[in-house]
């Protein structure tokens, strides 16, 4: 299964089944973001070799459906030093609860048996000050994966005001890791188009023979403007 494949195949679908009409009618929204990062931390491990990375993407919503694509300068895997991720799906809202769901590829080019993709739902409500989430990922037995990866994990964002939030959040994964657990607790100011984020990231894993010190705990700052 190629990943680009898959993402664009699961696209044309959602677009094919959707009444011409109701697209015809959909304001489309296009946004942007860049942004540099101390550490590219995904779901608690470095992909940056606990270096700085670059990172940007491109987002467009209308009606229900989303797509984008987002990019990260990466530690070398398998021949490649970029990780690019396309993803499309549908969106709504059920009474409080704002919900999720699509597919994700995730391409490293140039990088050999690599590529992969994940289908993901999330789903987020907002009580008071405070934004709840939960998300699961699934990445099933594929070309690239030699077994299926689930990822399931919970956030929570307090709005103190003033552009100053406070969050937390922690997953579980097994699959791609043995039993990994990871967690986050950080402050982000938000200033215009500008948000910083400056937050503790760590694994169960720590400095593990299957992992390395990628995955031991660190502060990771970052910088994002988004337009």
């Amino acid at each position: 299964m190629k990943a680009r494949d898959a993402v664009c195949g699961a696209l044309a679908a959602l677009l094919a089944a959707a009444p011409s009409d109701a697209l015809a009618e959909s304001e489309v929204d296009l946004s942007a973001n860049a942004g540099i990062v101390s550490d590219y931390r995904f779901r608690g491990v470095s992909l940056s070799g606990k270096e700085p990375a670059v990172q940007g993407g491109i987002d467009l919503e209308t009606g229900p459906f989303f797509l984008g694509t987002w990019a990260s300068t990466i530690a070398q895997y398998e021949g490649a030093d970029t990780e690019v991720d396309f993803y499309a799906g549908l969106q709504g809202t059920l009474g409080a609860v704002a919900w999720r769901a699509g597919g994700y590829g995730y391409l490293y080019p140039h990088g050999d048996g690599t590529d992969y993709v994940e289908m993901i739902a999330q789903v987020e409500t907002s009580i008071g000050p405070i934004t709840l989430g939960l998300e699961g990922a699934l990445a099933p037995h594929q070309a690239n994966l030699d077994e299926a990866n689930l990822y399931v994990g919970a956030s929570s964002a307090l709005d103190v005001g003033r552009g100053w939030t406070v969050l937390v959040r922690g997953g579980y994964e097994d699959g791609f890791y043995n039993s990994k657990w990871d967690w986050e607790l950080g402050a982000s100011y938000t200033l215009g188009m500008l948000t910083g984020l400056l937050s503790y990231v760590d694994t169960s894993q720590g400095a593990s023979d299957e992992l390395g010190s990628v995955a031991e705990g660190g502060v990771i700052g970052s910088l994002l403007i988004e337009f």
